[in-house]
C-alpha cells in the first residue's frame, strides 16, 4: 500500500552508462556537511547547496563556502539561468537570487512565509519555483521578475521537467502535469499524495 505521504517518485529514463571505479573519485572537500544539489554554471564552477549555505566549487576543484550564504538554513534546491547568469536558490525560510556568482543575494516576493521551494528551469530558460504552502511562481525572463500560476488544488511538494518541457508535480490531489509552462493542469494519478521527490 502506499504511503498517504513521503513518496519519492522515480521516473526511469534508460541510458548506456559504465561504473567508474573507484580509483577515478576524488575527496574535494565539504567533508561533513550534507549536499542536497549540485548545479553549475556557463563557466564551469559548481555551487552546492548545503546544509550550512552554499559552496562554489571552482573549476581548479578549490572550493569557497560563499560568506553570503552562511546564515542561510539548509539549501535543497538552486538552479541556473544561462539567459541572465542569475543564481536561484531556496533555503527554508525565503526564495533568494544572486546575479554576482553568489557574492550577495536578493529576495525574491513570494507572499509565503515558507520557504523550501523547489526549483526547475525548462529548456526555453522559464523558471519556476513551487513549495506546499506557496503554490508554484514563474518567471518568463530568466528569474528577474515572478508571477504567481497557482492554478490548481494545493500546494506542490515535488517537481520536475522532462526533456519534452512537460512538468509534474506532487500535490494534495495526487500527480500532475502541465504541457504549456504551468497554465493547465492534469491529473495523473489521484492516489499518489505529495510526492516529494520526482527524478
Amino acid at each position: 500500500m502506499l504511503s498517504r505521504f513521503s513518496v519519492c517518485l522515480i521516473l526511469f529514463i534508460p541510458f548506456s552508462t559504465g561504473i567508474l571505479p573507484q580509483s577515478s573519485w576524488q575527496v574535494l572537500g565539504l567533508s561533513g556537511k550534507r549536499i542536497y544539489t549540485l548545479v553549475p554554471d556557463l563557466s564551469g564552477n559548481i555551487y552546492a547547496g548545503t546544509d550550512a549555505g552554499i559552496a562554489k566549487i571552482k573549476t581548479d576543484n578549490t572550493i569557497e563556502n560563499l560568506a553570503a550564504t552562511a546564515n542561510f538554513f539548509d539549501v535543497p534546491s538552486i538552479i541556473f539561468s544561462p539567459i541572465t547568469n542569475l543564481l536561484i536558490a531556496s533555503d527554508e525560510q525565503s526564495l533568494l537570487s544572486s546575479k554576482d556568482s553568489g557574492e550577495t543575494w536578493t529576495a525574491i516576493p513570494t507572499h509565503s512565509m515558507f520557504g523550501l521551494f523547489k526549483l526547475a528551469i525548462n529548456s526555453p530558460g522559464t523558471c519556476f519555483a513551487a513549495n506546499p504552502l506557496a503554490g508554484m511562481l514563474r518567471s518568463t525572463d530568466g528569474g528577474i521578475t515572478w508571477d504567481s500560476i497557482s492554478n490548481y488544488n494545493g500546494g506542490l511538494s515535488g517537481m520536475l521537467i522532462s526533456r519534452s518541457d512537460y512538468i509534474f508535480g506532487g500535490t494534495i490531489p495526487g500527480l500532475i502535469s502541465s504541457k504549456d509552462n504551468g497554465q493547465t493542469w492534469d491529473t495523473l494519478h489521484s492516489m499518489i499524495y505529495y510526492t516529494n521527490c520526482l527524478v
